[in-house]
């Protein structure tokens, strides 16, 4: 008895550790041309194959591999042992055993026989008190038998799986030509664009007309008309060549069944080759369209300034183009209708008396002491038409002046913004018909003397003469 007893225990071990050294069993090996999977699901007739994909996304039972037979799903083996009681030591669990369809815990090899043989010799205390050493796993005998089940069930084959994923790729192979026939299309559009705006764009300044009503271009005349217009290419927009185009790229199922999906793949072959045969001619046509011409919008500016020359028009249009050149050529009339002068002064001006001269010469002003005693200048003032401007310093003497010497300063001295000598959009005859008052004087105090003297002698000048 106790010998027998000792036999049972490698019985006992078997029976805990199952099949653990089973695999995968691949019942149909196929050489497919495009990744195909099936569902496999469990019904009241067994194990079938409910349909075929090349995505698993859509699929509700265990997405098979059928390339190579392998399930789609957590194939990863790992420790879950736990304690035989688990109000002694709940919190010792190091994984729970995952359970699912072919998934399972079994007892692992290596600790079976110490786990079996210190129960035999505690008198079973250590199997109750000890830790369970189990191992999740795939349950790869129950997996084998139901892939084998589907497989007889469905009635798929070598061939015939090779022939259903031929017609995935080719369909595949014709979606992508068309989603590239798809980026053409915008292409050609963009192409075609290019080169019309090369083309047509830098030549519109050519078909400039200039009318000069100011008289001054010849003589102020680097102005670049290529500014004062601009254009834009109009072409058929390619929106009514995308039919087909707005394609959501769904993956389909078709059922296991060799006769029903050979039937579905061919008739969505046929919509995917008649897609791809339309598109090609959209492109075609669409090309040719493109290729025999547009509009060109041409904006003129209504008026501007170009290098001081003040020009207007009135020439915005529409005109219609080919390949090799304008329908009507554009027609682009400007006018020069007069041109702005800045910051006119005169360069050249004198004033003098006995005792004090002034003198502008370019922009500089000098206030000279003509006599052999001292003179102090308590301002200086510029008139420009209407206006004064005054140097001076508040309660002081402005230059104190040795006899015989000068004193010089910058017009800037002046507030020169606040004149008005800017004048805007002259023509010719305008600026020999302006003239101009300028003065400079000065008010000053000889030594010995004690009443203050001044200085004013005003000139008039053309503003012909000033440019």
């Amino acid at each position: 008895m106790q010998c027998s007893r000792f036999l049972a225990v490698p019985a006992l071990i078997m029976a805990l550790t199952g099949c653990s050294s089973v695999s995968l069993q691949n019942p149909v090996e196929a050489e497919l041309q495009q990744p195909l999977y099936a569902d496999l699901q469990q019904s009241e007739s067994g194990w079938n194959f409910t349909a075929l994909s090349t995505d698993v996304t859509s699929f509700g039972g265990v997405p098979v591999n059928l390339a190579t037979g392998e399930p789609i799903m957590d194939r990863e083996n790992y420790d879950c042992s736990t304690w035989m009681w688990s109000a002694y030591h709940s919190d010792d669990i190091i994984k729970p055993c995952a359970k699912g369809t072919f998934r399972g815990a079994k007892m692992t090899n290596g600790t079976v026989p110490y786990y079996v043989v210190s129960g035999v010799f505690t008198m079973g205390i250590s199997m109750v008190l000890g830790v369970a050493p189990m191992e999740s796993g795939v349950l790869w005998d129950e997996y084998n038998a139901a892939l084998a089940e589907a497989y007889g069930n469905s009635g798929l084959s070598a061939s015939s799986l090779a022939g259903i994923s031929g017609k995935f790729a080719a369909m595949e192979n014709l979606r992508e030509e068309s989603e590239s026939a798809c980026a053409r299309i915008p292409q050609l559009r963009d192409a075609h664009l290019e080169a019309y705006e090369g083309k047509y764009l830098p030549d519109l300044a050519s078909h400039i007309r200039i009318q000069d009503r100011s008289g001054f271009l010849d003589r102020y005349g680097d102005v670049n008309p290529a500014n004062w217009v601009s254009g834009t290419v109009q072409l058929p927009h390619h929106s009514e060549f995308m039919a087909g185009c707005a394609y959501t790229d769904v993956k389909p199922n078709v059922p296991a069944d060799t006769g029903q999906a050979n039937a579905i793949l061919d008739q969505l072959l046929a919509k995917e080759e008649q897609r791809l045969l339309t598109l090609r001619e959209n492109e075609q046509r669409y090309d040719r369209l493109l290729a025999a011409g547009g509009e060109l919008e041409i904006r003129c500016r209504p008026e501007g300034r170009d290098n001081g020359m003040v020009y207007s028009s009135s020439c915005t249009q529409i005109v219609k183009f080919h390949q090799d050149g304008y329908f009507s050529k554009p027609d682009l009339p400007f006018t020069i209708t007069g041109r702005d002068f800045n910051n006119v002064m005169p360069s050249a001006y004198k004033a003098e008396d006995e005792n004090v001269e002034i003198e502008l010469s370019g922009t500089l002003v000098k206030v000279h002491n003509r006599t052999g005693k001292y003179i102090s200048v308590d301002a200086v003032t510029l008139y420009y038409e209407n206006v004064a401007l005054t140097n001076s310093k508040s309660g002081s003497t402005l230059y104190e002046l040795a006899p015989g010497t000068y004193q010089s300063f910058h017009l800037s001295s002046f507030r020169l913004n606040d004149l008005p000598n800017d004048f805007a959009g002259m023509t010719v005859g305008q600026v020999n018909a302006r003239t101009i008052d300028f003065a400079l004087s000065a008010k000053y105090r000889v030594t010995e003397i004690d009443y203050p003297r001044t200085l004013h002698r005003k000139q008039t000048y053309k503003l012909a003469s000033l440019l």
